[in-house]
């Protein structure tokens, strides 16, 4: 499903739905809860401007609102957000749905040729001090399960529920 607008960009308005859809967190029947952008731990900066520069995976080579949107990066409040979410669900969680992954599990799918960054970082914290059943991430451009509770995901459809 293409959901760029008119002229190949894909608008504000989706930009802003897609951050919100990369992590989300909130109560479903049988305690099925995600985790959505937006409700993830605070980064240990305070200078937002630099986080987000830090954070910006691949932008070095991408070019700004046309392959790349600094708005795809949380913001603090967002971070903190999701910290206090995760406290109110004592850190348990039935589905992890990101776009990259932790630290470690991105070190294992590339054999540490990816470095990382802030985001990975953080959900390096999440994966170390979250219970959760899968996680579900595609920024790699493969399939596989990396572990029994890690999966990669580019192309495939997956039922869930």
């Amino acid at each position: 499903m293409n959901r760029e607008a008119p002229g190949g960009n894909i608008s504000r308005e989706n930009v802003e739905r897609r951050r919100r859809d990369a992590l989300y967190h909130r109560r479903l029947p049988r305690r099925l809860s995600s985790l959505q952008h937006g409700d993830i731990p605070r980064a240990e900066r305070d200078d937002e401007k630099n986080y987000k520069k830090l954070c910006a995976r691949h932008a070095f080579f991408r070019v700004e609102h046309q392959s790349w949107w600094k708005e795809e990066m949380p913001n603090l409040e967002e971070l903190q957000e999701g910290k206090d979410n995760l406290n109110q669900h004592n850190w348990k969680v039935d589905f992890i749905v990101t776009h990259c992954t932790a630290s470690s599990t991105q070190a294992t799918i590339s054999f540490g040729r990816f470095d990382t960054d802030l985001l990975t970082d953080y959900f390096e914290e999440i994966r170390q001090n979250c219970e959760y059943e899968k996680w579900f991430f595609g920024h790699y451009h493969e399939n596989r399960n990396v572990t029994a509770n890690d999966i990669l995901i580019y192309d495939k459809i997956i039922r869930i529920i």
